[in-house]
């Protein structure tokens, strides 16, 4: 069996190949680790992610480059914004943020 191009693409030197859980509903880019951000935009968030285990805080909002192969296995840089590092939601998850 041949793998397309972009399932046999290896990842740039600079990358972490991690899972990620996309909601198209949601605002909000939400990963387990602050160390995702190339840039943070909001130091001190006043918002928390609703998971199954209550509502968790978020330590900061900010911005994280996003590295996905194009179909010829061209790895293509994303600036994602509006990403929140939240530790407590590595699977059980909802990415509706509320204000406390």
């Amino acid at each position: 069996m041949t793998l397309p191009p972009a399932a046999s693409a290896s990842t740039p030197d600079s990358c972490n190949v991690v899972p990620i859980f996309v909601d198209t509903m949601a605002t909000y880019f939400v990963v387990s680790d602050p160390a995702y951000l190339v840039r943070i935009t909001d130091a001190n968030p006043t918002i928390g992610i609703k998971t199954a285990d209550g509502v968790k805080p978020v330590v900061a909002i900010g911005v994280a480059h996003m590295w996905v192969p194009d179909t010829k296995g061209v790895w293509l840089c994303y600036e994602v914004p509006n990403v929140c590092p939240n530790a407590a939601s590595a699977c059980t998850r909802s990415a509706s943020c509320v204000t406390y």
